[in-house]
């Protein structure tokens, strides 16, 4: 472009901006082309991450040799250390191409790498992949979590060591302990639950003994006398709480109704509600107890963990089952039931169906019936159809639904 040639919109530049304006057009190359090895060294970031892509593909592919990922056994450490997290995202893809077709290649510092580079990172999909690179890496490589355990008791920032003691737990989550010299492991974890001046890395530190009681039960117990007795006395509430949460899941993977405690004296079942002993007694309002204040579903939120959500609504079970409660809002009751019903967790889709059962034994009026298709979609879980069952059979008790219910409840079962 001569001087003279400038657009309307550019002529109070001068000869010198537009030379430069024009030498970084010219210097714009398509993401694809140049040597890969010069793509993945390059400065733009952009440039880089569609040559890990690349590259990825590249170790994917069947005629791929050994020799070409012995060319990148090093360099693959330095590309998933990039400073971009995009770039890196997709480093770490590529990553995860080279372990699956050379594992053996690996090299020893893989690990510390993936943690102290990718682990700690803000992005929560390089978190994640390189969390399940770290638990392939453990499985094929015995030193793996050794090296790991050295370098946590090595002095590290703050957020380095969450990164390292939240791999552990990702490790025995999915690994079990197998694989991890017990005694090792607890005097590293051990160190940092009781002498570290962060009270996160404290925190994080007992996550990892509430992973190893998942599969050490009551042995686990010993293990946690040398840590501080405030901290004794939260990880003996959560191993409770651990105990009582396995013993629910194994009953609803047994197709078993979880069962409601109660703190009443007065109950038969002693504060147990099955299915049965619920269906054998008759609900009778009184128009003075039930208040909004009272009602346990007015606690439930989404940010809720399962296991509370669950607690909750056992506990507005017992509500009803005390035949001294009157329905103040009925419709805000069955509008948290029914967000319960659709809940991802079995056991809180379980119970809340068992609870809307309960609820419909109680009162007598007509619901909308879109809420008894959303029951009746929730046969395709097998787990709960005894419940689902059960909640239909409380509804069906209600007037003007009745015939429908035993036409859609007929077709229902036809597809089990």
């Amino acid at each position: 472009m001569n001087y003279d040639e400038r657009p309307v919109g550019v002529r109070n530049l001068t000869r010198t901006m537009i030379e430069d304006l024009e030498q970084a057009e010219a210097a714009q190359e398509p993401l694809s082309s140049g040597a890969l090895e010069d793509r993945l060294a390059h400065k733009s970031w952009k440039v880089r991450a569609a040559a890990y892509s690349e590259l990825a593909s590249k170790f994917a592919a069947p005629e791929t040799s050994p020799e070409v990922l012995v060319q990148y056994q090093r360099l693959v450490i330095d590309y998933i250390a990039d400073s971009h997290p995009v770039a890196q995202e997709n480093a770490l893809t590529a990553l995860q191409a080279f372990f699956t077709k050379g594992s053996a290649l690996v090299l020893p510092e893989l690990g510390s790498v993936l943690v102290e580079k990718c682990v700690s990172s803000a992005r929560s999909n390089v978190q994640v992949k390189a969390l399940a690179i770290v638990v392939e890496l453990a499985k094929a490589d015995g030193n793996a979590i050794k090296t790991i355990l050295e370098n946590l008791n090595a002095p590290k920032n703050v957020k380095t060591t969450l990164a390292y003691i939240q791999t552990l737990c990702k490790i025995i989550r999915s690994n079990g302990i197998n694989l991890i010299d017990l005694n090792i492991l607890l005097k590293t974890v051990e160190k940092q639950a009781t002498t570290s001046t962060n009270s996160q890395i404290r925190t994080e530190s007992l996550e990892v003994y509430k992973e190893l009681y998942k599969h050490l039960n009551k042995d686990m117990l010993p293990y946690i006398t040398k840590l501080k007795p405030a901290q004794q006395e939260l990880l003996k509430q959560e191993f409770k709480k651990l105990s009582k949460d396995s013993e629910n899941s194994s009953l609803v993977q047994n197709g078993v109704v979880p069962q409601c405690t109660s703190n009443s004296s007065t109950s038969s079942a002693k504060g147990k509600f099955a299915i049965e002993a619920i269906e054998n007694k008759e609900f009778k309002l009184n128009s003075d107890s039930f208040s909004p204040s009272a009602n346990p579903l007015s606690a439930i939120s989404e940010d809720m963990k399962w296991s509370e959500k669950r607690d909750k609504i056992n506990e507005f079970i017992e509500f009803c089952s005390k035949a001294a409660v009157k329905s103040v809002n009925t419709s805000e009751a069955i509008c948290v039931l029914t967000n319960c019903i659709r809940d991802n967790n079995i056991a809180v889709a379980n119970t809340a169906l068992i609870a809307m059962g309960t609820l419909f034994r109680a009162v007598q009026e007509n619901y909308q019936r879109s809420l008894v298709h959303l029951v009746v979609g929730r046969y395709k879980d097998k787990k709960l159809i005894q419940a689902v069952n059960f909640c239909l059979d409380g509804i069906i008790q209600n007037e003007g639904l009745a015939e429908a219910l035993d036409c859609v409840r007929a077709v229902s079962y036809t597809h089990l």
